[in-house]
């Protein structure tokens, strides 16, 4: 089984720190179901979801003060929000957002 095909196991990881410098490509992989991410040195600074398999929820916390907080890419080639593939969002400080899937492929956040 390729890595992608796995459903997230682990509940919660903390002291994530975002990708210096953003991008999909660097971005820290979340790898759980609650995400903590502690520091973001600057604005854009990058984590991703994992492929969005139907029924995941993964949820995302900001703890970090920085401006405008992490960018969430998807993963290659999927959305969020039904922006364009490969689209990131960005996560206010100190906020919670919440990923969605229903549909392989794409996730939808609250």
């Amino acid at each position: 089984m390729a890595a992608g095909d796995r459903l997230v196991a682990q509940l919660g990881l903390t002291g994530i720190v975002a990708h210096a410098g953003g991008g999909q490509s660097n971005a820290v992989q979340l790898t759980a179901m609650n995400c903590f991410i502690q520091n973001v040195a600057t604005a854009g600074d990058s984590v991703k979801l994992p492929p969005a398999k139907v029924g995941m929820e993964i949820t995302v916390i900001n703890q970090s003060a920085t401006a405008t907080g992490p960018n969430v890419f998807p993963a290659t080639g999927e959305t969020i929000n039904a922006l364009a593939a490969n689209t990131a969002i960005a996560v206010a400080p100190q906020t919670v957002l919440i990923f969605f899937c229903g549909i392989a492929g794409q996730w939808w956040s609250k």
